[in-house]
């Protein structure tokens, strides 16, 4: 991908001298990368709204998209920001399992808004006991009101009893974040890469995927996908995050112009997603996807079995994301 450079609406791109005639900020140049190598639901918050945001409000930055998957696979970017390879990255739970065991776990756990997030002091406990024991800082959520589901082939919806759903036997592509959605309706998880599921599926390698419900059609999924599984239980989360020796080593008016950024950019995501779900949700019916939802008894019984089997995996990785469970669920 090219460099995005983030020219401002003044002629100060390059920063110097400011409105009043005194000495700007000086330029800074953001290293970035993400997780995948296409544009696709997932990073329309970072795309569509906090680039278009700090673009109108610090013109003396500049955003260097390095690129995706393609520059750093996507379970070694978490690594590349800790390491100082990178200044920034919008990174996918999953992926930070290799340096943060039990992260997927945890941002599978909240079901807030990012500005309810802010507003309850989330980033900062975030930072406390996931992020900066690792070199990383959190910065804020690039995702809005957006779930992942688990979807079966065409084969395997009828015997789906919604009264008593059962996964038992079948084998289900997914990586931690979907193990206990997965494992709660007795169904084996198998990793494997997105690019394969098609395949994988159109041949009964598996039996159904974890994904999130806005990229079945940019996946090219609808035509072998049979039905959806609901209640949704898995928030789709995007994490905004930076290397914290770079973060403390800029100028305090940039670091106050990003997180900014961050936080003008949160009606820009909700808007968004709420845009690119309708579009895709209305696709995935038209293609004939069946919605099964589960009963409202069973709904409850797993959407609590679920979050037990998460946060039980966390923390037994590490006791002190109990402070976060505590943090967003007290004592439910």
């Amino acid at each position: 991908m090219s460099a995005l450079a983030l020219a401002g609406c003044s002629a100060n791109a390059g920063g110097g001298a400011d409105a009043s005639g005194g000495e700007g900020p000086a330029p800074v140049t953001i290293r970035a990368i993400w997780p995948v190598s296409v544009q696709m639901p997932d990073t329309t918050g970072f795309f569509e709204a906090f680039i278009p945001t700090l673009e109108e409000h610090a013109d003396w930055i500049t955003l260097d998209v390095v690129g995706g998957a393609e520059v750093v696979p996507g379970n070694d970017q978490i690594e590349a920001i800790s390491n100082g390879a990178f200044d920034m990255a919008l990174v996918f739970p999953a992926y930070l399992e290799g340096l943060i065991p039990g992260g997927a776990s945890i941002l599978m756990t909240s079901n807030l808004l990012p500005s309810e997030e802010r507003e309850a002091g989330t980033a900062e406990l975030l930072n406390e006991i996931v992020f900066n024991p690792h070199g990383v800082t959190y910065l804020g959520e690039m995702q809005s009101n957006n779930w992942h589901s688990l979807y079966l082939g065409k084969d395997q919806c009828d015997a789906i009893d919604p009264a008593d759903p059962s996964l038992s036997g079948l084998l289900i592509r997914g990586g931690e974040q979907y193990r206990p959605a997965v494992e709660a309706l007795g169904g084996e998880i198998v990793n494997m890469p997105v690019a394969e599921v098609y395949t994988a599926l159109e041949r009964g390698v598996i039996d159904g995927y974890g994904m999130g419900q806005a990229n079945l059609a940019p996946q090219g999924l609808e035509p072998i996908t049979g039905c959806e599984l609901q209640p949704f239980v898995v928030p789709a989360t995007a994490p905004l995050v930076v290397n914290t020796a770079w973060w403390e080593g800029l100028e305090e008016e940039t670091r106050t112009a990003i997180s900014e950024a961050v936080v003008l950019s949160e009606p820009r995501i909700d808007e968004a997603f709420e845009r690119v779900i309708a579009e895709y949700r209305e696709s995935m019916l038209e293609a004939g996807v069946e919605v099964i939802e589960f009963s409202p008894e069973f709904a409850e019984s797993y959407r609590a079995e679920v979050m037990d089997r998460a946060w039980s995996r966390a923390i037994s990785l590490n006791p002190e994301f109990q402070r976060l469970r505590d943090h967003w669920w007290g004592d439910n």
